[in-house]
């Protein structure tokens, strides 16, 4: 009985890494599409198969709130795009030295360009400046990569190096 008990357990857990994956590429693609208010739904339920999975702490929730606060970007929703980015810090902070640094600074790059979005949206283009600059510098952002270009833009932001 025990043993069957472990194998449908373990079923279960594949499913739900499954539609982790189905909900994350789902919000993702709103995302793009500039379709933020469907965006939401998709990155909520990525939130709760996440914390399902790996518990309420684990570097893996990182992804789901990056995609949460850039919905609410989207939608003009700072103050809960400014509280999905800070959840999203604090994790990624708590397990930095744990985890691959590839995966880690992948992570921190989207992390800063959102805050900076968030900065520039508040008006705060002291503070979105700061944040686009030191992830530039840091190389967060490869210099010879699209992204850097295209985060200069979202933002309005231009800074020499």
């Amino acid at each position: 009985m025990s043993l069957q008990y472990d194998i449908t357990q373990l079923e279960i857990q594949a499913i739900r890494k499954e539609l982790l994956e189905l909900c994350t590429e789902t919000a993702q693609k709103f995302l793009v599409q500039g379709k933020y208010d469907l965006a939401v739904p998709g990155a909520l339920q990525s939130l709760r198969f996440a914390i399902e999975i790996c518990g309420s702490e684990g570097i893996q929730l990182v992804s789901s709130y990056l995609l949460l606060a850039e919905a609410n970007l989207g939608l003009r929703r700072l103050k809960v795009a400014e509280e999905f980015l800070s959840l999203a810090n604090w994790n990624l902070l708590k397990k930095e030295s744990q985890q691959n640094e590839e995966n880690v600074t992948s992570l921190m790059s989207h992390l800063q360009r959102n805050f900076g979005r968030l900065y520039a949206a508040q008006q705060r283009l002291i503070f979105s400046n700061s944040v686009f600059c030191v992830s530039a510098v840091t190389r967060a952002f490869p210099l010879t990569s699209g992204a850097l270009c295209f985060a200069a833009s979202d933002c309005d932001i231009f800074c020499t190096l």
